[in-house]
């Protein structure tokens, strides 16, 4: 329990621009990553993003990696 406290004591929620993310390739999906991307771009634009795209800063470029949310990502994208 220690151990996911200290993670969560350094995530932490703001709002980043999809331009500025690029997908990790430690991404966690490795299959199906274009499946109904219109028909979930549509949900978000219906309902809002439930679940925020998951993303750590490279210390090597400084930019986003997404590693989690990349369906969630290209949807967004989508929706411009």
């Amino acid at each position: 329990m220690e151990v996911g406290m200290k993670l969560a004591e350094k995530m932490e929620l703001q709002y980043i621009s999809p331009e500025e993310i690029k997908v990790s390739p430690d991404n966690t999906r490795k299959r199906d990553k274009n499946k109904k991307i219109d028909e979930l771009a549509e949900n978000i634009d219906n309902i809002g993003l439930e679940h925020p795209i998951s993303v750590y800063k490279d210390p090597k470029t400084e930019k986003y990696q997404c590693y989690s949310g990349q369906r969630r990502l290209a949807a967004l994208e989508k929706l411009g």
